[in-house]
């Protein structure tokens, strides 16, 4: 086989410049070049980001740091502050604002790259209201309740974990509130998430705030059920509260062109599934429930457009007004004309938007000599209607159109979800084995979520018992209401 040719390459040949020689001003742009380098790596930093990282150690987690009236990021973290003065305070919700005054801020020039410059302040916040705190801080609990999955992306925040590291870290001496507020976060432990968080908090807390909650019913009937064992003591629960007291509904009446049922007060009554569901939310319970007149039909769009006559704040052409102030969203009355109104139930209405309806029926009530109150039933008061009622053997599955007054409760399942006046714990009916309700504890319940009853005309398998839940401001087109009248 033939050698391919092996050709000679072109040689380069570098000129003089300024009559020096290559051998001599080769090496000195090397060493420039290297100058060069060292500077753009060790200096330019520091004269462009002349500085210090700053952080600011405090005695509660979370801190936010402002520098120049301008939030910087959380306190514990590094951030960069250029050299010179600067004004440095920390806030954090419910605490009182601590300012650090007017700090002379450092700077490094040589090596800033690998190596800047580091601070630290120390700052001891103090919390100016505990009760309105723990009050914010169950009401995040409740927001995150709903959620029932996390993931490495969609991570649940640990909140009951901060809040004890908070009371720790500012020496709380209210044992007794500390108490109480683990034991209202009782009522929406509903993930492994929430309730390893609730374990945590509770090794940080102090043993007088912690042994009480070990040893009630609720805290024992959530880690069984948490941790899978049968929960097997519901019978004996039940039986150490009082036994039901039944009461049937008296006959109907009409009022201001209105049908109404008088359902007697009934000291302790069943709810719940009494059969005793695999449900940990449907477990059953007993309750007292108030004397009432039910509504034999949801709100029509008549009604209410009479209400929001009188009170334009409520008009959809107010939406944005509403929506801003944070008692509705952009379902509100969605698909209801309240210039041409119908018979048909009102539906879009968000909890705010029915309260300001009970609201303003009461007035009208009172200026026509009538000594009641209208407000949305709750849950209780609710299920008790349609339990002595007989209403789950009537499900209604299209939206209700009522010309004429009824002569009995008519939609309670079906038609749409009725809103309620109480809040959604969903934990909420566990309180009872202890003896008390949700709204008995001194840190109640925030309105975050607000529990609804009875399903829509798109639902099945819907029960007396089956609780749904809706955001205070949320609307939705199978959401409506009914009311109920009681004596002031």
């Amino acid at each position: 086989m033939k050698k391919p040719d092996i050709t000679t390459e072109d040689r380069v040949i570098l000129k003089p410049i300024f009559g020096i020689q290559p051998v001599r001003y080769i090496p000195v742009l090397y060493i420039l070049a290297v100058m060069l380098l060292l500077f753009a790596i060790l200096i330019l930093p520091g004269i462009l980001h002349n500085g210090a990282l700053i952080t600011v150690e405090t005695n509660v987690p979370q801190g936010a740091l402002w520098v120049d009236g301008i939030y910087a990021g959380d306190s514990s973290q590094p951030v960069f502050v250029p050299k010179g003065d600067h004004t440095l305070v920390v806030t954090k919700p419910y605490f009182e604002d601590r300012s650090l005054g007017t700090v002379s801020v450092p700077g490094r020039i040589f090596g800033s790259l690998f190596s800047a410059r580091k601070v630290s302040y120390e700052a001891e916040l103090s919390l100016t209201d505990l009760n309105s705190y723990l009050s914010w801080r169950l009401a995040s609990v409740a927001a995150w309740s709903p959620v029932r999955q996390y993931s490495e992306t969609y991570f649940y925040p640990e909140n009951l974990q901060r809040t004890a590291l908070d009371l720790v870290g500012t020496g709380n001496d209210d044992h007794q509130l500390s108490e109480q507020f683990m034991y209202a976060a009782l009522g929406y432990i509903v993930s492994e998430e929430m309730y390893d968080d609730f374990l945590a908090a509770l090794e940080l807390l102090d043993p007088t705030v912690t042994a009480p909650i070990r040893n009630t019913h609720a805290f024992n009937l959530v880690s069984s059920f948490m941790e899978g064992d049968q929960i097997s003591d519901i019978g004996r629960l039940l039986g150490e509260v009082p036994g039901t007291t039944m009461a049937l509904p008296n006959e109907s009446f009409e009022l201001d062109g209105r049908m109404y049922t008088y359902f007697p007060q009934i000291d302790q009554m069943l709810l719940g599934d009494a059969d005793g569901s695999a449900v940990f939310t449907e477990l059953p319970y007993t309750a007292a429930v108030p004397a009432y007149y039910m509504a034999h039909n949801e709100i029509t769009e008549k009604q209410f457009a009479s209400f929001t006559k009188q009170d334009p704040l409520w008009a959809a052409d107010n939406l944005e007004s509403l929506i801003d102030e944070g008692l509705v969203d952009q379902m509100y009355l969605q698909g209801v004309d309240l210039e041409n109104p119908t018979d048909r139930s009102v539906r879009g209405i968000s909890y705010h938007a029915a309260a300001a309806y009970c609201s303003w029926y009461s007035s009208v009530l009172q200026e026509q000599g009538y000594d009641l109150v209208c407000t949305l039933p709750s849950d209780a008061q609710w299920e008790s209607a349609a339990v002595l009622s007989l209403a789950e053997n009537s499900y209604s599955n299209r939206l209700l159109m009522l010309s004429e007054p009824v002569s009995h409760l008519t939609g309670l399942f079906g038609s749409l979800w009725e809103l309620t006046a109480t809040p959604y714990v969903p934990n909420g009916h566990l309180f009872t084995y202890d003896g008390l309700s949700a709204h008995q504890l001194s840190i109640p319940p925030s309105p975050v979520q607000m529990t609804v009853k009875g399903g829509s005309y798109e639902n099945s398998g819907i029960h007396t018992y089956t609780r749904g839940s809706i955001g205070a401001e949320s609307c939705s087109p199978y959401i409506g209401f009914r009311t109920i009248l009681q004596e002031r």
